[in-house]
């Protein structure tokens, strides 16, 4: 797969404002949060115009990448990354919904009243974030660690530092030959 400059607060409001898919990765996020969307919606009729705006990028991504004749063995390979990577992320979303919901629940909180504890007054766009359709702000995440008692690692996604590690492992021995990584964990350690 081709190395991807990729932000790690990728979101749904960054792709829609960027207005194009540029990647696999983007592209199977993209059809990620399309998915997430359309359960959404029936819900918040609201985010019907960012699903219809989204569909619009996935469709002239896939007609730009994915016709017949142009499809390489390469393009599969990077595509069947993405969707590993993308998977991922999916499961951790999944989990952290999971966590989160149970501990409302077992504090008797609604998400809309925790929404409004976050600072948010929009019921739709906590529903974003719990979902993972957005990301959340240090802040949030913060707050929801002190106050649900939801560990860092349950609550930050890190599958997409796989996205830079090539990049970051290279930029370190360029720096400083000398200096060990850790490769896998990215840990760095004095010599």
């Amino acid at each position: 797969m081709k190395h991807e400059k990729l932000n790690i607060q990728t979101d749904l409001d960054f792709l829609l404002k960027k207005g194009k898919i540029n990647s696999e990765v983007e592209h199977e996020r993209a059809i990620m949060f399309h998915r997430q969307l359309r359960l959404l919606v029936k819900e918040h009729p609201e985010l019907t115009s960012k699903r219809t705006a989204l569909q619009q990028l996935i469709k002239s991504y896939e007609k730009e990448n994915w016709e017949y004749e142009t499809i390489s063995d390469e393009l599969i390979a990077e595509s069947d990354a993405a969707e590993a990577i993308i998977e991922k992320e999916s499961m951790f979303f999944t989990k952290r919904k999971e966590l989160i919901k149970d501990k409302l629940k077992e504090l008797s909180l609604t998400q809309k009243d925790f929404g409004k504890i976050l600072g948010h007054s929009s019921k739709s766009y906590i529903s974003e974030l719990i979902n993972g359709a957005c990301s959340f702000s240090m802040r949030d995440v913060v707050l929801i660690h002190a106050l649900l008692k939801i560990g860092f690692d349950d609550l930050i996604p890190t599958t997409r530092l796989a996205l830079e590690k090539d990049q970051v492992v290279a930029t370190i021995h360029k720096i400083n030959p000398d200096l060990k990584i850790n490769e896998e964990t990215l840990e760095l350690v004095a010599v």
